[in-house]
């Protein structure tokens, strides 16, 4: 994945996956980082386990950063990116292979 598309999704998405900020925690995990957990997660299909220890979080943590990013890129992207009715993307030889 190049920088460019993966700014592109991260700007797509960063406004859902921003955590606010408490004293139990130094600091949230960032948007960058919870997008980097999910697509690795996607591409690769590491266990939460072995992704919890790359990225020093916990394993329970990982599976909500993945479960709540995977919302949020279906919810923000699929209208964009993956229209239900495609019928009108294609050539009129294509639609009649659907029917």
């Amino acid at each position: 994945m190049t920088q460019e598309t993966f700014n592109y999704i991260l700007k797509k998405v960063e406004h859902r996956l921003v955590k606010t900020w408490c004293n139990w925690h130094e600091q949230p995990i960032q948007p960058e980082e919870r997008l980097v957990i999910t697509i690795r997660y996607l591409a690769i299909g590491s266990s939460f386990r072995s992704l919890a220890f790359s990225f020093r979080v916990g394993v329970t943590t990982v599976g909500k950063i993945v479960s709540e990013t995977v919302i949020a890129l279906w919810e923000e992207l699929h209208e964009e990116h993956m229209p239900l009715e495609i019928a009108h993307h294609l050539s009129p030889c294509s639609v009649h292979l659907l029917l």
